[in-house]
């Protein structure tokens, strides 16, 4: 019969024994509803789309397919005998969006959405039904533009057919659709059901292959708790951006705080006020908390800071403010130097002499009692003071004396200085003058010299004149006979 159309109210197919209306392809019943009284067989495939309703037995044989559009209504016994496509799950009907986009219908998809993601599930059974024109033959591939992905699928790449994937086990997790002649009708298949292994509570899962999850043992999450538990020697969180990492702290939603790096920086920096940084030791009695920069062989450890830099011990207390023009300030407290150190001028320039020390290694402020030590016998005083302030290894003194008693022969010896004086072979020797005397010395008067001699703590008497010793019985001496004496002298301690 040639190909021509033709209408029926009414078809009775007359005679005894199986009746058979037969086509070389598909064979399309296109009505409201489709109504078989008695026993339904089909062999090949059938569209029908309308409603199915079977009274009778229904068998579907070996590679018989059924494109029923709506409801299948079968009161009697159903039989399908390894329908085409066996066993599957989804069958989405493709057309085209001119040349630009394909459109899918069926389970998930309502054929508006152009070049609509996908989702498959591994180990089931698809269908693609193209009722897309000829020139847009779908291709399962690999990319976009990429190699054609034929494991598991039938007829890839045809049109006007339809093409089945079976989802094999290990099918990548990414796929896509794409017309094999016009390159922007394509679409994403995302491929799900992976393998978890070692699932346990709390656990974050990683990919072990395109079709495999792991539970991490080592890495859990409990509100609020990210925890890394390695049997390393230490955990590790590696952040790897063009730029480097962030860490991001909020509150309620609100941007606080973020670290991050920046070339060979890491900076810490507030969103919105102040940037504190807290290092806080444990609860353990005497423990301590330490800030710690260790720079790599000679390298150096800086603070740095494009304003002055505070140290205090709480907000209300005296703090110590290094200054952005190089000043220290101490508002409130000291700078102790343990012995043997101090500040130190080597940066500045030497004497012509030999330079042993640039170091200032000591200051002392203080008060001692002087005494004369040789020179008379049963002295009492009205007045024994001394002060001193020593800067290095220089020590100035002064002298308050008001005496009397009984002189002798013996050398005239004040002592009770506060430091033993340097070694005379290597260090200079000291002295004091008088600035003031109430005739203590009447005959002798400018011609007084008070010499401290070598490693010794007490000052000796001479005549200017004569270089002689001056004891308590020579003359010009009235020391004992309640007179005031007021020396001021250095030294040089050892």
């Amino acid at each position: 019969m040639a190909d021509k159309s033709f209408g029926v109210k009414q078809l009775d197919i007359l005679g005894t024994g199986e009746s058979t209306i037969s086509a070389p392809d598909r064979l399309k019943l296109d009505s409201h509803n489709v109504a078989i009284s008695t026993s339904l067989h089909v062999g090949a495939a059938t569209t029908i789309g309308g409603d199915l309703m079977v009274s009778g037995v229904s068998t579907f044989s070996a590679g018989g397919f059924v494109d029923i559009r709506r409801n299948v209504s079968i009161t009697g016994i159903a039989t399908i005998n390894a329908p085409y496509n066996t066993n599957a799950q989804v069958a989405w009907t493709v057309t085209n969006n001119s040349a630009s986009a394909y459109r899918f219908a069926g389970p998930g998809q309502d054929g508006t959405e152009d070049n609509p993601d996908l989702y498959l599930v591994r180990g089931q059974r698809y269908v693609f039904k193209h009722e897309a024109t000829s020139t847009h033959p779908l291709e399962i591939r690999v990319s976009n533009g990429g190699s054609a992905y034929n494991d598991g699928v039938t007829n890839n790449g045809q049109h006007s057919t339809n093409i089945t994937f079976n989802v094999q086990h290990d099918a990548p997790a990414q796929l896509v659709y794409q017309c094999t002649s016009h390159g922007g009708m394509v679409g994403n298949i995302y491929i799900v059901g992976q393998h978890l292994a070692n699932g346990a509570d709390n656990r974050v899962l990683t990919a072990t292959s395109a079709y495999g999850m792991n539970g991490e043992s080592t890495l859990t999450y409990n509100n609020p708790e990210l925890k890394i538990d390695t049997t390393s020697d230490r955990g590790v969180v590696k952040l790897d951006g063009a730029q480097g990492g962030e860490i991001q702290f909020t509150k309620n939603g609100t941007d606080k705080l973020y670290i991050y790096n920046a070339e060979q920086e890491t900076r810490i920096k507030s969103a919105t006020g102040n940037a504190n940084v807290q290092i806080m030791a444990g609860t353990d009695s005497n423990n301590f908390a330490q800030l710690f920069l260790q720079p790599n062989g000679t390298g150096s450890a800086y603070i740095n800071s494009g304003a002055d830099i505070v140290v205090w011990t709480t907000a209300s207390n005296a703090h110590t403010t290094f200054k952005t023009n190089g000043n220290i300030e101490v508002d409130d407290g000291d700078i102790i130097m343990p012995n043997g150190h101090g500040i130190s001028f080597a940066a500045t320039a030497d004497s012509s002499g030999t330079m042993q020390s640039e170091l200032l290694d000591d200051y002392e402020e203080g008060l001692f009692t002087p005494s004369i030590t040789s020179g008379g016998s049963s002295i009492s005083y009205s007045i024994q003071r001394g002060s001193y302030t020593k800067i290095g290894d220089i020590v100035n003194f002064q002298i308050d004396l008001y005496a009397s008693g009984t002189p002798n022969g013996n050398n005239l010896h004040i002592g009770g200085l506060p430091f033993t004086t340097a070694n005379q072979a290597t260090k200079a020797f000291g002295g004091a003058f008088l600035n003031y005397s109430a005739a203590a010395f009447s005959s002798i008067g400018d011609r007084t010299i008070f010499h401290i001699p070598s490693q010794n703590t007490y000052i000796s008497i001479y005549n200017a004149v004569t270089g002689n010793t001056v004891a308590g019985t020579s003359t010009g001496v009235d020391l004992f006979n309640n007179k005031e004496i007021c020396l001021t002298g250095s030294y040089k301690a050892s």
